[in-house]
């Protein structure tokens, strides 16, 4: 197996998630700081309401996806869940620093998981600086130093003053700061997925002393007396991790197991290298695939399995989360064109937060200005090749732009009627079965079990 990811240029569904943090609590006058009074309590939690109002909208106008407590949470939900779920799934937070927000207990709790969540996946956090809180003041509260969160570069809008008339002009600068905050992630040259990848792991793996990977390296054939000079060893590791054959990325995983000591960091090493049994020519074709035109991105796999397909897509893509994987689920015996053109186009809108009505120039501007890339997975196991590839000229024609991963045995005649050769259609019979395998064993280390002739 050759080593490194596709020379590509984000693995969730939907456009970018931000993750909105605030202290909007009304506090009686005994809980305010010296100096403050209740009219300027007052004053400040009547533009914060305004303020998210409006930039909630400004951002959803702008291609991401805001998530707000306030609008986010129906009556009868549990609350707490429904913001972890969102905290530790965003792609960028903002953090809307008021008087108030320096006390804070609920988002000194949330700043503490988004530079944990900076600091492991990359995950964009902006403080923004309101209500005339300065960087000293920050750094000297409970919100700032615990968390490092002042340690980051802030963002204090240029509009003066905050009030009613303001909050529309202050929201669209923050808007605007995020949008180059998350253009900053698009991948550079110099910047490749491999690296991407490489310091991803490097993070999670660098709690373990040297002496202790040093059997690590061992088992990846790493030499010694590069080992003894490499300054570091977690890099190093990582690197060969990314290039060495399945059976010994398999014994350094056993390996390196019982070395970690935050779950965090052994799930997201694991998790990484999952993929890493899909050689490096399956990966180059999806990235050739994802540079034609937008009508015409479609890519074979010559298996029934949604898990192995959605393997590839993350080893072409280094499992980075500007790409996002969608499976578009069959049911057995189903084979109704007009039923199942319904489901799949209800399914992607729903998935890729598109209205209903939107023509495919409208979805397809939409989509670009998201800055991700969609791959959509359809199995063909159980549809007439007809049915499959009258499905596939009219989905990419109303979704410009999404990748579509057909998935189906070597031998199923949907190839000859899409006139498609499939990755891994020209191998013998054992490769699925040891795909599997690999998959199966990884995952156990984490423990979850996956069974090995799962289709999944």
């Amino acid at each position: 197996m050759l080593g490194g990811c596709a020379p590509l240029g984000r693995s969730r569904t939907g456009p970018p998630l931000v993750f909105i943090s605030h202290s909007s609590r009304r506090r009686s006058e005994d809980e305010l700081g010296d100096g403050d009074s209740l009219v300027e309590h007052d004053h400040r939690k009547r533009f914060l309401a305004k303020l998210l109002r409006t930039l909630e909208a400004k951002l959803d106008d702008a291609g991401f996806r805001p998530w707000i407590d306030r609008s986010r949470i129906k009556p009868g939900e549990e609350f707490q869940a429904k913001i972890n779920d969102a905290l530790w799934n965003c792609d960028l937070a903002i953090l809307l620093v008021d008087r108030d927000a320096l006390d804070s207990t609920w988002m000194s709790l949330e700043a503490d998981v988004l530079m944990l969540l900076r600091s492991q996946r990359a995950t964009q956090v902006l403080p923004v600086l309101i209500d005339k809180v300065t960087t000293t003041r920050l750094a000297g509260s409970r919100l700032g130093t615990p968390s490092g969160l002042n340690r980051l570069t802030v963002f204090v809008p240029k509009t003066g003053k905050e009030n009613a008339k303001t909050a529309e002009p202050i929201a669209a600068e923050i808007v605007e700061a995020v949008g180059k905050l998350w253009g900053e992630v698009e991948p550079r040259e110099e910047d490749s997925l491999s690296a991407r990848w490489i310091t991803n792991v490097t993070r999670a793996i660098k709690e373990i002393p040297s002496d202790q990977l040093e059997w690590v390296a061992k088992s990846l054939g790493i030499d010694m007396t590069a080992w003894d000079q490499a300054r570091d060893h977690a890099r190093m590791v990582a690197t060969a991790m990314l290039g060495a054959e399945t059976n010994k990325v398999l014994e350094a995983l056993t390996e390196l197991e019982p070395l970690f000591e935050k779950e965090q960091s052994k799930s997201t090493t694991m998790r990484h290298a999952v993929p890493l049994w899909v050689d490096l020519d399956a990966a180059a074709t999806v990235a050739e695939v994802m540079g034609r035109q937008v009508d015409q991105r479609v890519v074979g796999v010559a298996t029934p399995a949604y898990r192995l397909g959605d393997h590839v897509v993350r080893r072409a893509t280094c499992s980075q989360p500007r790409y996002r994987v969608n499976r578009l689920l069959d049911i057995a015996g189903e084979n109704a064109y007009d039923e199942l053109l319904k489901r799949y186009d209800t399914t992607l809108r729903d998935q890729l937060h598109l209205s209903a009505g939107w023509t495919p120039e409208e979805i397809g501007k939409r989509l670009a200005r998201y800055r991700l890339t969609y791959f959509a997975l359809m199995r063909a196991e159980n549809l007439s090749p007809g049915i499959m590839t009258r499905l596939l000229g009219e989905l990419r024609g109303r979704f410009p732009g999404v990748v579509f991963v057909v998935l189906a045995g070597k031998d199923n005649r949907v190839w000859e009627k899409m006139r498609e050769r499939p990755l891994y259609g020209d191998r013998g019979a054992d490769w699925e079965p040891e795909a599997k395998r690999y998959v199966s064993l990884v995952s156990e280390l984490i423990g979850e079990h996956i069974p090995v002739d799962s289709d999944d």
